[in-house]
């Protein structure tokens, strides 16, 4: 897997790897972890999906400037920016759920603890 960067409009930086070839599957890693969490099923999963593995800002290789908020909102707007465009932007027709992903994300990231099913308003 290469390593690639991606740039939110605040400047966050992004670290990410890619593999795999079809439909984009962003998997997202746990707090105080990396991209490597994901390392078990990649072999599993790339003949099917176009898998999209990135590093938490704080986390890896992604960036650590001390300028950005680092809050659950800020997180939501970073990571939603970041899914919509390395996944979405290769797909010819974005599905009905990568477009609810912002919506889906902040619901996950906000009951987080509280409950083990999202749900989308």
């Amino acid at each position: 897997m290469r390593l690639r960067l991606w740039h939110a409009a605040d400047g966050t930086r992004v670290a990410y790897r890619e593999a795999g070839a079809g439909p984009a599957l962003v998997l997202l890693h746990s707090c105080l972890l990396t991209h490597r969490e994901w390392e078990p099923v990649v072999a599993h999963l790339t003949h099917r999906f176009r898998l999209v593995l990135p590093d938490l800002p704080l986390h890896g290789d992604s960036e650590d400037r001390p300028r950005h908020p680092y809050t659950l909102a800020w997180y939501v707007e970073v990571m939603s920016a970041f899914c919509e465009a390395t996944a979405c932007a290769r797909s010819r027709s974005p599905s009905r759920h990568s477009r609810d992903f912002p919506t889906a994300s902040s619901a996950s990231w906000r009951t987080r603890g509280t409950s083990s099913r999202t749900t989308t308003p």
